[in-house]
């Protein structure tokens, strides 16, 4: 199993068979409450070794993830806030 995680918030799973892990802080929930966060993350899993790597890291107030069909992973930042919701693509 996967481990390392502080602040999981949301799993999806891609047309690559890998699970994508999305944390709302790399530090903790309670340091981006406190304003001392540093951005959430997004973690390709490969489920048969549980080897894990982050594709994406520093992205404010993660929420969510996607996988389209073609393998392009969406990131849903600031859903927290009203009015500044944002879903871009991840490089």
């Amino acid at each position: 199993m996967a481990s390392g995680f502080m602040s999981i918030i949301d799993l999806t799973m891609g047309p690559d068979n890998k699970l994508y892990v999305v944390e709302l802080d790399e530090q903790s929930w309670l340091a981006m409450q406190l304003g001392k966060g540093t951005g959430g993350s997004i973690n390709s899993c490969d489920t048969r070794t549980w080897q894990c790597s982050q594709i994406a890291t520093g992205l404010p107030m993660l929420s969510a993830a996607a996988v389209d069909g073609s393998g392009k992973v969406y990131a849903v930042t600031h859903a927290l806030i009203p009015g500044l919701v944002s879903v871009d693509v991840v490089p």
